[in-house]
């Protein structure tokens, strides 16, 4: 139970109140485990360094389950000091069922309006798009023509107030005053795609492979507006020097910044209005609710205009982004804009995708309609389901229990920062709108590429492979491409001509044509996806919520420095890719075991503890030689995205060196600095 995040200060407190809840009896219980991978890389407060991987328990493994089960405990949010100074009324809405609000989902990858979606208060209802059409000056406007971009107005002194305000005070109780006061729909100035830079320490540390910045660029800082120091403080913060109106003579302008997550948290909000709009308009779930007259107007009185609605927020991550760092600003984010932080309702942007072209081509509930009814997509899918069962000599209809009559699909998601390939198993038939019960990676290709309709090709040929080696004699019954409808359509021109595609789809039995069957999906599949996934754990669609069995999509080793001189080292590999998960690595190091290394020439491995020179180095008049040792010690972990030929350069740096025998501290000099 975490109460205190990475970067705090140190006279922060905070109270937590418990409350228990019985789930509703209509709906099915909460899954017992997290959908979310988590990497952390690097030293907890001991400055020990090593690698964690958290993954929860599966299902029957350590959580409860069934009509015995606990009740639900859930706990008040983390909140600044500003939101447990809010007004009663909204901490008892807070405190609600949220189910009779709309459920936001939002793709940070998407531009535009494809960028959010909906699932509808009240009861079960398919997912909404964002509408196209909205009325000049609104946020549906706003967030349709900028998506998750902030756009503000130079100079303007009552949008820059809100904003100061926001940043001073505190975000929750001022993110929705400051989204409708500060954004502006063609505003002089841009930050483009900030969730790009979420928790990241160093402009190195972020995932980008956009090619412009909008017209703020993001700049290295600090949690507290301090300069940089190395540490764990250090942030990426966008200056907004270029907004602040003109500074009276005799007056001192203040420099302010904003963190990612701030900027994330803004867009959220703004999101959520889009939402509060569309659905106060026509959604008749509300209408039962207040009346068929004066909806929004009812809404409104529950909500006023500016407030921080705690609507919930469902999103979806690509593979490129699965960090520590990056989560963890992100659940920053979503609480800032005022919700709570639900980690079942972050899921893999690949499922997310597959999940939303399978439900946004359904014509009938597909375990009524007959095959021709369906598009090519489900008559595909539901067509190999029937052709594994035969092979695996069942004459009827199977429930895709066995893993060998679980049908697999490639998804190829492309985006301006990077590319998300993954060969997809789902499974486990259940009575629900989407009809398998569970999705699960088999292998997985991730990376940034500020080319990612030219790089995926190659990447894809490199991953065949381990595919091969994963999923014998298996192979994909289609590919769904999803992206931009240009990428889209290059990438499917790739995939005709991909030969290591064609090789593996013709050494299938009875398969026509060259490659797989080829689909495009809609460009706002993700966000309708992701609404779809959030509403099945929510309990608003029928059947029980899709699991989701993620397999690492990436390689990490070490590289051992023990001279500190930056000199590249041998890397050792703690991880391959597609390991199952938990995993973890503890790297154990004592000065006088470097110093022995040292005196070996320093190669990649630690010595034994009983070594004669480690004996040799433990003795007290080695004391100088351990203290050099200690200082120069260096791990850097490293990751590998692409399957290639195992060169060390093709080991990509996570984040910056760690010096775990060294306490660092800083002093501040006569002279500030």
């Amino acid at each position: 139970f975490v109460i205190f995040e990475f970067g705090r200060r140190y006279d922060r407190t905070t109270d937590h109140l418990v409350r228990f809840e019985p789930p509703p009896p209509s709906l099915p219980l909460p899954p017992p485990f997290s959908n979310m991978l988590s990497t952390s890389v690097g030293g907890g407060g001991g400055g020990a360094g090593g690698i964690a991987m958290a993954y929860r328990a599966p299902p029957g493994q350590g959580a409860s389950s069934g009509p015995s089960a606990a009740p639900k405990i859930s706990s008040a949010p983390m909140v600044s000091n500003a939101a447990l100074a809010a007004d009663q009324t909204k901490k008892d809405l807070q405190a609600a069922d949220l189910s009779i609000y709309p459920l936001v989902s939002i793709d940070f990858e998407s531009s535009g309006g494809d960028a959010v979606a909906y699932a509808p208060p009240g009861g079960v209802a398919m997912p909404v798009p964002l509408a196209d059409a909205a009325p000049v000056g609104s946020a549906r406007a706003y967030v349709g023509t900028n998506g998750t971009d902030l756009v503000f107005d130079a100079g303007g002194a009552a949008a820059y107030k809100s904003l100061k305000r926001m940043l001073l005070r505190g975000g929750p109780g001022n993110v929705g005053k400051t989204a409708t006061a500060s954004l502006a729909h063609s505003g002089s100035v841009r930050l483009s795609r900030p969730h790009e830079y979420l928790g990241a320490r160093r402009l190195a540390d972020a995932a980008t492979g956009a090619t412009g910045v909008g017209d703020i660029a993001p700049e290295g800082g600090t949690v507290d507006g301090s300069s940089p120091c190395g540490d764990d403080d250090d942030r990426v913060v966008y200056p907004l020097g270029t907004l602040a109106p003109p500074v009276a003579e005799g007056k001192k302008k203040r420099d302010l910044t904003m963190l990612p997550d701030e900027a994330v948290g803004l867009a959220i909000a703004a999101a959520k209005r889009a939402v509060h709009e569309q659905v106060t308009e026509s959604d008749t779930m509300l209408q039962k609710k207040f009346g068929k007259k004066a909806t929004a107007a009812k809404l409104e009185d529950e909500f006023d205009v500016t407030d921080d609605l705690p609507y919930a927020v469902a999103t979806a991550v690509a593979g490129y982004r699965l960090n520590d760092f990056y989560v963890e600003g992100l659940r920053e984010a979503i609480a800032y804009s005022g919700s709570s932080v639900d980690e079942e309702l972050i899921y893999h942007r690949c499922t997310a995708a597959f999940v939303g072209a399978f439900l946004m081509r359904l014509k009938k509930d597909p375990t009524k309609a007959k095959s021709g009814d369906w598009d090519g997509l489900i008559r595909t899918t539901m067509g190999e389901v029937k052709r594994l069962a035969g092979a695996g000599g069942q004459q009827k209809s199977s429930k895709c229990r066995s893993e060998q009559e679980q049908p697999v699909v490639l998804t190829v998601g492309l985006t301006p920062s990077g590319y998300d390939l993954h060969f997809l198993q789902v499974g486990d038939m259940s009575g629900g709108i989407f009809p398998f019960g569970s999705v699960g990676s088999i292998a997985a290709s991730c990376a940034v590429s500020p080319n990612a309709t030219e790089d995926f090709d190659a990447a894809l040929t490199a991953l065949i492979p381990t595919f091969v080696r994963a999923a014998p004699n298996r192979r994909p019954c289609l590919v769904l491409a999803y992206g931009s409808a240009n990428d889209q359509a290059k990438a499917i021109d790739l995939l005709g001509k991909n030969k290591a595609l064609q090789g593996l789809w013709a050494s299938s039995k009875n398969s026509g044509g060259a490659t797989p069957p080829l689909f495009t999906s809609a460009t706002n599949v993700v966000s309708v996806g992701t609404a779809a996934l959030a509403a099945g754990t929510e309990g608003r669609l029928p059947g029980d919520p899709v699991t989701e069995r993620p397999a690492a999509t990436w390689a990490v080793g070490i590289r051992l420095d023990f001279f500190g001189d930056g000199k590249p080292g041998v890397v050792r590999q703690v991880f391959e890719f597609g390991r199952r998960l938990p995993a973890s690595y503890d790297v154990e190091v004592s000065a006088a075991e470097c110093a022995a290394a040292r005196e070996r020439g320093g190669n990649c491995q630690i010595p034994e503890e009983d070594d004669d020179d480690v004996k040799k180095m433990g003795a007290s008049k080695s004391i100088p030689k351990r203290e050099e040792a200690a200082l120069a010690l260096q791990f850097q972990i490293v990751q590998k995205v692409r399957h290639g030929d195992g060169k060390d350069g093709d080991w990509v740096p996570v984040g910056g060196a760690l010096r775990p025998l060294v306490y660092m501290e800083v002093k501040e000099k006569a002279d500030g600095s």
